[in-house]
């Protein structure tokens, strides 16, 4: 099994290739875990070049997603993969990731990442191009909505 791992704004995406079985699943919920540790509470974790997962790894995932959302955060899932979707739907875990599972990263970025968020502020609406400035979406942390909403307010003021 490899694992990589990127960040893409407040994102940390984890590809994961090969097998995994009871060992690197436990790599796997490790890592995993040490991201969620570091303050991140939203995960991609792109599952499309997995050939085998064990009930460990299902188990690590599902485990660290219970976990993510007492934190107000969310996995999504990055799965094209007929085997890992077969899984999915036979474990009925689709149902536990309804609107959480992208057929890739791509799609994940359109739907999720590059948005049009709009705030509003007392007597006006202010828009803005999240992939110019900043993104607020559905799984960020309230600190960070809060900090990203005073930011733009600063913004805001400045322009009047």
């Amino acid at each position: 099994m490899e694992i990589k791992i990127k960040t893409i704004d407040s994102y940390k995406i984890i590809t994961v290739q090969g097998i995994i079985d009871w060992e690197n699943a436990k790599i796997l919920d490790f890592k995993i875990k040490k991201i969620i540790d570091e303050g991140y509470n939203t995960l991609v974790i792109d599952l499309n070049e997995v050939r085998s997962i064990c009930s460990g790894g299902i188990g690590a995932i599902v485990f660290n997603f219970t976990t993510i959302k007492k934190k107000d955060g969310i996995i999504y899932i990055i799965s094209s993969n007929d085997y890992i979707n077969y899984l999915f739907e036979t474990l009925k875990l689709n149902i536990i990731f309804d609107g959480f599972i992208f057929k890739s990263v791509k799609e994940f970025s359109k739907k999720i990442i590059n948005k049009l968020v709009i705030i509003v502020v007392p007597g006006k609406s202010y828009g803005v191009r999240v992939n110019n400035f900043i993104r607020i979406s559905f799984g960020m942390s309230t600190k960070i909505i809060k900090e990203a909403c005073q930011r733009i307010f600063n913004e805001y003021k400045k322009n009047l």
